[in-house]
């Protein structure tokens, strides 16, 4: 991620998606619509994954994490609070928004996926 983090620094911004809507193939930039920014950032900072690193950073703004989502309980995730494998397989983005506990006291970390479904 700290590629796609360099990029949005490197060109003054990043593109809301209606803007400049993602269509999952390869083809030429959109030199128009991709001048019109809706977010910057100026500098970014990787942040240990363990649960004591994530908390005060989470607590202070919006965390991106990778994760596995090719396993196929994942796949077919219904809104629970997940506590399937983790998986090895580091193949999507995510922002972790929030942590809590759920009624039963399991806690979990809310995420928002990268194509805000």
């Amino acid at each position: 991620m700290d590629n796609g983090f360099q990029y949005i620094i490197d060109n003054q911004g990043i593109s809301s998606t209606s803007d400049y809507p993602y269509v999952g193939a390869d083809g030429t930039c959109d030199e128009q619509a991709s001048s019109i920014t809706i977010a910057k950032i100026w500098s970014y900072r990787d942040v240990n994954p363990s649960e004591d690193d994530m908390l005060p950073a989470v607590a202070m703004q919006p965390v991106s994490v990778v994760l596995d989502a090719s396993r196929y309980k994942f796949e077919n995730y219904k809104g629970q609070v997940f506590t399937g494998p983790c998986g090895a397989n580091m193949n999507h983005a995510v922002t972790v928004v929030r942590y809590g506990a759920d009624a039963d006291a399991t806690k979990f970390w809310l995420m928002r996926n990268s194509w805000d479904v």
